[in-house]
């Protein structure tokens, strides 16, 4: 894989670039606690009332990995743990470990019934589900848990299995060299890897495919040779593009790293990315963002994607900066300072989204959400609260805020900033994932007032 600054090929060599059809949306996210609303609007959650014509499952992954299904009808809870969703939210997979080793099971969201799809000679945990739930990738367990994107572990080879939700039997995949399953081609055929050098002391890696019906490893096409296909630095934040034809992913270079050289500006220090890769056309790229990005010791950085995938933001809190990409050429395009964002005193997780407006909402550490303008300049605060925030989510619809607390979900109105309702969550520390549900009407779940 090599950077490049250049557009999107519109002629790519015909011999690279496979076409596949084009679907769901959103986060990859293991290690995240996590909420996701299923099907229509949030609700059902422990001691709230619900519509009586509510059927919509709600899915809720709280601090110790589980994810809860909570059923509205009767508010009976069922725990999945090791349990992971497609970015679509219509599937979840569940690795279960067993005396003689691990049963993988699928789980209709809609039901609450699973169906055994496979039985493994060993005790593997799921790495990656493709966008839309047609497979899922497990690896051995870990000796530590991980706690952020693409954690290389010590080890010169790879044992990876793959299991299909259609009816072609599961495979396992010895690999030579130390791989993390990244995410699936849209048709399937593929699983996108990051193979980490030197296997046993890793400081650098590259993109790589597997294909998963010869089992052969290759690099992944990039339109732009200039540079070298090893890739440094550590990776912050992803999101998908709507329809799932793009992972986005934010990388920053460690603490002493020398700085990126980008040919689209020569002589200018980079120190941040965006990582495109096509999962449609089976290609990849980055996007070299300008300083001060990434230029802090411990950056604190988040991209947002906006509903209609024509832009993505990058927002660094420690340097108070935000940057603008517009994805017909995935271009930078604007760049604005915004103090607001390192202002506080209090620490806290950066957490953005793009509303259906074209203002990028922002969770700061402060406790504040603040909403900028398309233009990057007009900034109004939103929203408050004492209480330490986790996370930001924007209904489907737009209207609609919803910030995850310690043990509860705040949904706040985006037109008054007042706060609608508060839903209770079990577990602390919640984050969201998965597509949202439309807005809440007020009187149909308790009251925040």
């Amino acid at each position: 894989m090599a950077h490049s600054a250049n557009p999107r090929p519109e002629t790519a060599d015909p011999a690279r670039v496979q076409s596949t059809p084009a679907t769901a949306r959103k986060r990859r996210w293991f290690g995240l606690v996590s909420l996701i609303v299923v099907g229509g609007a949030l609700g059902a959650l422990v001691g709230l009332a619900w519509p009586a014509d509510a059927a919509d499952a709600v899915l809720v992954v709280t601090d110790d990995g589980s994810i809860n299904r909570i059923e509205p009808a009767t508010e009976a809870v069922t725990t999945y743990s090791g349990a992971a969703i497609s970015a679509d939210g219509a599937s979840l997979y569940q690795a279960v470990p067993t005396d003689d080793g691990t049963e993988v099971r699928s789980v209709d969201v809609d039901t609450g019934e699973f169906e055994i799809h496979a039985h493994f000679d060993e005790q593997l945990e799921i790495r990656s589900v493709a966008p839309t739930g047609a497979a899922v990738a497990l690896m051995p367990l870990r000796e530590e848990p991980a706690t952020g994107l693409y954690e290389p572990e010590s080890r010169d080879t790879t044992r990876l299995a793959v299991l299909w939700a259609d009816q072609r039997p599961p495979r396992i995949y010895d690999l030579d060299g130390n791989f993390e399953p990244e995410t699936f081609s849209l048709d399937g055929s593929v699983i996108y890897l990051l193979e980490f050098f030197p296997a046993l002391e890793p400081d650098r890696y590259f993109v790589r495919q597997l294909d998963l019906e010869t089992g052969e490893v290759a690099d992944v096409y990039s339109p732009n040779v200039e540079l070298e296909p090893e890739m440094r630095g550590v990776a912050r934040d992803q999101v998908l593009d709507p329809d799932s034809t793009f992972l986005y992913t934010l990388y920053s270079l460690e603490p002493g790293d020398d700085p990126l050289a980008d040919p689209g500006a020569p002589g200018q220090d980079r120190y941040a990315f965006v990582h495109v890769l096509s999962l449609e056309e089976d290609w990849s790229f980055c996007i070299f963002l300008p300083e001060p990005i990434g230029t802090t010791e411990d950056a604190k950085l988040s991209i947002a994607v906006s509903p209609d995938g024509s832009m993505l933001y990058v927002t660094d809190a420690s340097t108070a900066t935000v940057v603008a990409i517009e994805t017909d050429f995935f271009t930078v395009v604007d760049q604005g300072a915004v103090p607001q964002l390192q202002a506080d005193a209090r620490s806290g997780p950066l957490a953005t989204a793009v509303g259906r407006d074209g203002r990028l909402y922002a969770l700061t550490g402060g406790g504040a959400i603040i909403a900028l303008n398309p233009d990057l300049e007009t900034l109004e605060r939103i929203w408050f609260s004492e209480r330490p925030s986790f996370d930001l989510q924007i209904s489907s619809d737009g209207r609609q805020l919803r910030v995850a607390q310690p043990g509860q979900v705040v949904l706040v109105d985006i037109g008054t900033g007042q706060e609608v309702a508060s839903l209770v969550v079990p577990g602390e520390g919640l984050g969201f994932i998965g597509p949202a549900g439309s807005a809440i009407q007020e009187g149909s779940i308790g009251c925040a007032c």
